[in-house]
């Protein structure tokens, strides 16, 4: 349930002008997959804000912003 909960919220509240804006900076978050998978089956446009190791090329989104990590 807790990996849905997200999905949920963007089920329930989203309306169909709103912009969904997802942001993971670690590996590819699978909350964060469910958040943009059910904004694409509702029509929505969605913007991903994720670091270079989060595999932005998983999530379904209109715009990916890659965020290069400093290599520690």
């Amino acid at each position: 349930a807790r990996d849905t909960c997200l999905a949920e919220q963007v089920e329930i509240f989203a309306r169909p002008e709103d912009v969904v804006i997802g942001i993971g900076i670690k590996e590819v978050s699978a909350p964060l997959l469910r958040v943009f998978e059910t904004a694409s089956q509702r029509g929505l446009q969605a913007i991903a804000i994720v670091g270079n190791e989060a595999g932005s090329e998983q999530y379904d989104a209109q715009v990916t912003l890659t965020i290069e990590s400093p290599q520690a």
